[in-house]
């Protein structure tokens, strides 16, 4: 492994805060595609940057179907709204199982609407720092890549069939 590995994961291991040594590469994705090359290193930043969103959605007996859905911190913007600090957190949803561009853009789609009226009450970040802020998520891709804004309306049936059961929560 290069020094340049080694004296990152020696200050994430020292408790710098993740999003401090971001800044010094130009944000989180320009850091993540900087480490992309250390396999250890590159996991161990996707971490910290991570999280989950917790969604519900109507099932067929109109009970709530709850699911959770992993993501990645990719972008986080400082807002300051009437003196409160206020966050913008872009991040890149990961679901494996999904393939198909069709399945995306339903799940994206739904998001969308989904985050707009649910804001900052939906997610939870592994780095603890993190959750103590006020955060409003954007997902802003999924697995990678980038969907249209589609403001139509997705029902909470057609994510239901999109998203793999081992997503949802009891």
């Amino acid at each position: 492994m290069s020094t340049f590995a080694e004296s990152l994961i020696k200050m994430i291991d020292s408790g710098d805060d993740i999003l401090d040594i971001a800044k010094y590469f130009g944000g989180t994705q320009k850091l993540l595609d900087t480490t992309k090359k250390y396999p250890y290193l590159y996991a161990m930043i996707e971490t910290k940057l991570g999280g989950a969103l917790y969604c519900s959605a109507e099932g067929d007996d109109e009970v709530m179907i709850p699911f959770e859905l992993p993501f990645v911190l990719v972008d986080l913007e400082e807002v300051d709204m009437d003196d409160m600090n206020h966050y913008n957190a872009n991040v890149n949803i990961i679901i494996p199982e999904l393939t198909e561009g069709k399945e995306m853009q339903i799940l994206y789609t739904w998001l969308y609407n989904y985050l707009f009226y649910m804001g900052s009450e939906v997610g939870s970040f592994n780095d603890s720092k993190l959750n103590q802020k006020m955060i409003w998520i954007y997902a802003t891709t999924i697995n990678g890549k980038k969907f249209h804004d589609i403001e139509s309306g997705v029902s909470d049936k057609e994510v239901l069939e999109v998203i793999p059961p081992n997503y949802w929560r009891d």
